[in-house]
């Protein structure tokens, strides 16, 4: 079931969960498994543009700056999601009326341009540490830009972060989406929708 755990377990990854070292263990664990197949075009764009014998080397740079930046994220909108759980009486509703906005936000005007921009490529240096400060800083700026497609699935995920099935579900349509670039907008709101009103039953 998308619900998960036990109600009273789940949806408490607030302040007083989030800033201790188990919690921000978990919440860079659940933003590796849900962020890192959204690395992937970057990782290979600065793989294929550095010299050959440091692509792997540039590879972890991008992704440690995409992924770090990610849980920068997370913790952020951590007591957001948690905050708005309270407000709509349980973590499930919450996340099911995220859900149905990310499905509105599939029509958003603005998201083709949005998704070509999460991976445009930046200069980067050809070798030394400034090639390794390039690539890690093109990892944050990807990150950053991915916010306005991926902020609120992550905000839906840290709304019920004991189902490891709507994680899974959410990264999944997550990268349809983004391996589409938005030309199944309508399959991918309908996905959306589908989970949000099976969470708000």
């Amino acid at each position: 079931m998308l619900r998960g755990a036990d109600p009273a377990d789940v949806g408490h990854t607030g302040h007083g969960g989030v800033f201790t070292p188990s919690g921000m263990a978990m919440l860079g664990l659940m933003t590796t498994a849900m962020m890192a197949p959204l690395a992937i075009p970057g990782v290979r764009t600065v793989a294929f543009t550095s010299l050959w014998w440091r692509a792997r080397r540039a590879a972890l740079w991008f992704f440690a700056g995409f992924i770090l930046t990610w849980t920068v994220i997370a913790i952020v909108l951590a007591p957001f999601a948690e905050t708005l759980g309270g407000l709509l009486g349980a973590p499930a509703t919450a996340a099911g009326v995220v859900l149905l906005l990310c499905a509105v936000a599939e029509f958003d005007p603005r998201r083709d341009d949005l998704a070509r921009s999460c991976d445009r490529p930046i200069r980067l240096r050809a070798n030394g540490f400034d090639a390794d400060v390039d690539c890690s800083r093109f990892g944050i700026l990807s990150a950053c830009r991915g916010v306005r497609l991926c902020g609120l699935p992550m905000l839906a995920m840290l709304a019920l972060p004991s189902s490891l099935l709507l994680m899974a579900l959410i990264t999944a349509v997550s990268l349809t989406d983004r391996i589409t670039q938005s030309r199944h907008r309508v399959a991918v709101a309908a996905c959306w929708a589908a989970m949000g009103a099976v969470l708000l039953i």
